[in-house]
């Protein structure tokens, strides 16, 4: 009888362990199909984003060069605007100093006529003091003639008067000549004088006109330079607005920059997960590995059908907390207050054959049982406890 139960319990526990294998096995594959769905979707995912990167790049390197060719084009319009209105400066300039020579050419002409005038005016002067002392003269004269002739024929035996008298006449009319050839040359130096300012007048006069000619010509000259000037500063407006397109599209291109990073970053997590997702598979498959190992060498070796020494076929009245050992979960934990085992000290005391034996009951690998020290751990905490060894 106890024969029949242990075949079925055996045969429970292979079908248990079949049901293992099959599952890892599901799980592996399930997590290979998803692995490779997330691989695909990740690749199209990642062609996407490179297509629409490439697309934002080229529309915003299309928009930098038309913006570069604009503002070219703008910044020629500007520069021959700007050596047009160079020239009408260097005309208008011309035109000033032109303007400013004839002013002081008019000034010293004016001041050479004004000079002029006055020698004139003084000349005049003269000649009326002239004209009147030889009106004099000619008065004295006429007197001394008056008196000459009363002398004469009042006193004809007075020749020594006589001859004074005549001496005196003499010296008056060489006098009034000389005063008429004074007068002449003084006539003759007016005239000179007239003459050069009525050629200064004209001279003026024309001056006057240059410059009322001149006058002329600034305005339209002006409003020129104010046309350029207001075109010049259309220009540079407009050059301002398209230095803030292109700043707004170096502000977008740096966000799509910013875009394409995150989504590097994106992709690099995703390729980390995806390692992630590849190292479970590895895992799993050496899972599977060991699992089929340990099939083979159950099956090759059948774990030992006596059970360990000390097992309880009820729970004793102080019983250990054995989720205390690393590896020991509830359902272990369970599974081993099944099996009899309650106590720190039972597991203290496994050998190999009774971790063979616990692992084939508990559908484990025996190795888990030596890697996470079970044993050790059991001693330690049954020392800590207790304080006593087992």
């Amino acid at each position: 009888m106890a024969y029949l139960v242990t075949q079925i319990v055996a045969c429970l526990v292979l079908a248990g362990l079949i049901g293992l294998v099959l599952g890892w096995l599901v799980r592996s594959w399930g997590v290979r199909d998803r692995i490779a769905d997330i691989e695909k979707a990740w690749e199209h995912r990642t062609a996407a984003l490179g297509a629409e990167h490439d697309t934002l790049v080229k529309g915003l390197e299309r928009q930098l060069t038309e913006a570069s060719q604009l503002v070219d084009a703008r910044d020629g319009a500007v520069s021959a605007l700007q050596d047009q209105v160079a020239e009408k400066d260097m005309a208008l300039r011309g035109v000033e100093r032109d303007v400013t020579r004839l002013t002081h050419t008019l000034t010293d002409m004016e001041s050479a006529l004004q000079t002029k005038t006055e020698q004139y005016e003084f000349t005049t002067t003269e000649l009326e003091t002239w004209r009147s002392k030889l009106e004099e003269a000619r008065r004295a004269l006429q007197s001394q003639e008056a008196a000459v002739a009363k002398l004469t024929a009042d006193a004809k035996g007075k020749d020594e008067v006589l001859h004074q008298a005549q001496h005196t006449v003499e010296e008056w009319k060489a006098k009034a000549l000389e005063a008429e050839d004074k007068i002449a040359a003084r006539e003759a130096t007016l005239a000179s004088l007239r003459d050069e300012l009525g050629r200064r007048t004209t001279t003026v006069a024309r001056l006057e006109e240059d410059i009322a000619a001149w006058k002329a010509k600034l305005p339209p000259l002006q409003d020129q330079v104010d046309q350029q000037s207001q075109a010049v500063s259309a220009l540079q407006r407009e050059l301002k607005d398209k230095v803030g397109l292109v700043a707004t599209r170096e502000r977008e291109r740096d966000e799509a920059r910013r875009r394409m990073l995150e989504l590097e970053q994106h992709a690099q997590q995703r390729e980390v997960e995806l390692a992630a997702l590849r190292d479970r598979e590895s895992r799993y498959r050496e899972q599977s590995e060991r699992l089929a190992s340990f099939d083979a060498a159950r099956d090759e070796a059948p774990p030992p059908s006596e059970p360990p020494r000390g097992l309880f076929t009820d729970a004793p009245p102080g019983t250990d907390d054995l989720q205390a050992i690393r590896g020991i979960g509830p359902v272990l934990e369970r599974t081993l207050n099944a099996l009899g085992v309650y106590l720190y000290r039972q597991i203290a005391g496994f050998d190999a054959r009774d971790i063979q034996w616990v692992a084939s009951h508990l559908n484990t690998f025996p190795d888990r049982i030596a890697r996470d020290q079970w044993v050790d751990q059991a001693r330690r905490l049954h020392r800590d406890k207790y304080g006593a060894s087992t």
